[in-house]
């Protein structure tokens, strides 16, 4: 297949001193292209290739690209722990598919893209480009899907890297659902616990005291709608928290309906009007339970 990006018209742009590929022009020219469903996704998958090279050029630091039957890794990692972080990847994706009942496939991607960058000052320098201007909360990895889907994170020099990783992947597959934020993350907690084989931190007394004074004095229309996600305060904090632990109490109550209600939420409503078909309960009224009235 041969074809260069930087010969598809205003494919690649530059931004914050990186290449940047406008993913729908590189849509349209393989859809004019190619004919049948096979030779676009090779052709899609191509142009990835050439995109992690463009970035493995300009950022330096022996970045390298691996490829997995579901996915790919930019990293600039020793090769051996490279090729482990993908062989994890690869085992991650056959776990999540089986404990949310979903394809392990990467939604609008021909493979799960992977980069892994070499410092946290590349990493937040890269995902600035992928958001609003304004202020936000830190993060260990994101999801992005915004043209390409794909899940960068930076270098931990604490470990904790895979649990990150399955963290996002669960975005990643989830990414076929409508589901609001907050069960995204509720079950994106839980699963990356699972997948790695990592305990739960246990809730103690203080930490729940805490999490019932924030949200006692917050409204919860921002949890629902995912806006508290975002924040720049302790607010993005308790949100995790409180995500996971819903998600742990609807599991416990109603595990059985719990994948009908994840494939039935929507975002529009936080979720609202799955919780009151499978549950039978409002999403307030649930929230009780922890948070009390």
């Amino acid at each position: 297949m041969e074809f260069r990006l930087s010969e598809i018209k205003n494919a690649i742009a530059e931004a914050d001193g990186l290449p940047r590929v406008e993913w729908a022009m590189v849509d349209q020219w393989i859809a004019t292209g190619y004919a049948s469903d096979d030779s676009r996704n090779a052709a899609r998958l191509e142009a990835v290739l050439q995109w992690l090279e463009l970035l493995a050029d300009r950022l330096g630091e022996d970045y390298w690209i691996n490829s997995a039957p579901r996915s790919i890794l930019l990293t600039s990692q020793a090769r051996s722990a490279g090729d482990a972080l993908l062989r994890f990847v690869e085992r991650a994706l056959d776990q999540i598919a089986r404990l949310l009942d979903v394809s392990p496939e990467a939604p609008g991607a021909p493979k799960h893209i992977l980069l892994r960058l070499h410092s946290v000052e590349v990493y937040y320098s890269y995902i600035n480009h992928f958001h609003e201007d304004g202020a936000y909360g830190g993060s260990a990895g994101i999801c992005i899907r915004q043209g390409m889907p794909h899940i960068a994170f930076p270098r931990s020099p604490y470990g904790g890297e895979e649990e990150t990783v399955a963290h996002e992947l669960t975005h990643a597959v989830l990414s076929e659902f409508s589901a609001p934020l907050w069960v995204e993350e509720g079950v994106a907690q839980i699963v990356g616990l699972q997948v790695t084989g990592r305990p739960a931190t246990p809730l103690n007394h203080e930490t729940a005291r805490d999490l019932r004074a924030y949200w006692r004095s917050h409204d919860l229309a921002g949890f629902w709608s995912g806006e508290s996600f975002r924040a720049a305060d302790d607010g993005q904090r308790h949100s995790y928290e409180l995500a996971e632990i819903l998600v742990r109490l609807i599991l416990s109550d109603y595990k059985r309906a719990f994948l009908r209600f994840l494939a039935d939420a929507n975002g529009e409503d936080g979720g609202e009007a799955a919780a009151v078909k499978h549950f039978y309960r409002p999403l307030n009224e649930i929230a009780a339970t922890f948070l009390g009235s």
